[in-house]
């Protein structure tokens, strides 16, 4: 319900001491928060660091001052645009948020529009990518709304950037690796991307699946 709380897994002094240590160790945190508490308290300990592309996992439930904040500490959203599912009339973030605040979940629009760096994945509620670029180019509301292009680059770029592996993976350039898929029809012509068919599917350089005979 609306009124309640979420609880602290790890309360914040200890990950402030964590934080703490990854930084002087030079390695990057990932931390898992999601309500706008829970996200305030984990920027809090990460806007005085070095910048190891430090990441919060789902950042969900975000105030115009978070978004800032966020795009000001240089900090990866590692965000699931298929949550968005959720955030429609009747949804459980309006069952569990209330009708309003549903609206501020998973603002990604906003966040790119503050300059902030998205890394998207699905956690697996479904895997489909081109479900969670569907799911975000038809948002709620427009600061809940990317475009295909944007959305397919946090998908793309933006994931191989937050695992430092954006020299490797993420664009198609050459010297990089060969994986990519080649889809049905185009995500920019189409109606309903989540219904697109995957063709091919080449991992480095190598045809890995051929849908084309099914």
């Amino acid at each position: 319900p609306p009124d309640e709380r979420g609880d602290w897994v790890v309360d914040p002094d200890t990950v402030a001491d964590l934080v703490a240590r990854v930084d002087d160790a030079g390695l990057q945190l990932a931390a898992h928060a999601i309500g706008d508490e829970a996200i305030a308290r984990t920027l809090d300990t990460l806007e005085g660091t070095d910048g190891e592309r430090h990441r919060i996992e789902h950042a969900e439930v975000l105030t115009d001052e978070l978004i800032e904040r966020l795009a000001a500490a240089d900090v990866v959203v590692s965000a699931q645009p298929n949550f968005l599912k959720w955030a429609r009339e009747d949804g459980l973030y309006a069952e569990r948020l209330g009708d309003e605040r549903r609206l501020d979940s998973n603002r990604l629009g906003a966040l790119q529009d503050a300059g902030a760096t998205l890394a998207f994945g699905s956690d697996c509620m479904p895997l489909d990518p081109l479900f969670g670029i569907d799911q975000v180019v038809t948002g709620p509301s427009p600061e809940q709304a990317l475009s295909v292009t944007d959305a397919t680059r946090a998908y793309t770029a933006g994931g191989a950037y937050a695992g430092y592996d954006e020299d490797r993976l993420g664009t198609i350039e050459v010297g990089k690796c060969a994986d990519f898929a080649v889809l049905a029809e185009s995500p920019w012509e189409s109606d309903d991307i989540a219904d697109i068919d995957v063709e091919m599917t080449v991992v480095g350089g190598e045809l890995v699946y051929d849908g084309r005979e099914d």
